[in-house]
């Protein structure tokens, strides 16, 4: 596990896990694919599909997040400032598939119902940059 996959999961509480991820962006079509480790071209492996069309884009804002996680059974609040322009889509030819990895994430998407569902807003930015603070805890 990298150093700062590490951080994430001991200081944050993100459930964070090193994967491989490919994307791929032409006009107005994406796809992004993740998969487990380096297996992005091993059909059971592949965690998710996101392809197809964007949509309609606007200039918009980049947002910044404040972002709930549990760090050894404590909640912490975290705010991550965010930079950079976006661009909004309508996301509709958006597609997710999920694919048949065993992972965690897989079966997770999978017990939402998020197989086969359309993005409804996509955000897209090639100058994003964030910074993410440190946690406090609640209660």
């Amino acid at each position: 596990m990298t150093a700062a996959c590490t951080a994430w999961r001991e200081i944050w509480g993100f459930p964070k896990f090193v994967s491989s991820i490919d994307f791929a962006r032409s006009g107005s079509s994406a796809r992004i694919r993740l998969a487990d480790s380096n297996h992005l071209n091993d059909a059971s492996r592949v965690i998710m599909d996101l392809s197809g069309n964007l949509g309609v884009g606007i200039p918009g804002p980049s947002i910044s997040l404040m972002v709930y996680t549990q760090r050894k059974g404590q909640w912490l609040r975290t705010a991550i400032n965010v930079r950079g322009g976006a661009r909004l889509h309508a996301g509709g030819g958006l597609k997710l598939q999920i694919g048949a990895s065993a992972h965690p994430m897989a079966r997770t998407m999978i017990d939402l119902g998020l197989h086969g569902t359309s993005a409804m807003i996509v955000t897209y930015s090639d100058t994003f940059r964030s910074r993410l603070n440190g946690g406090v805890a609640l209660g």
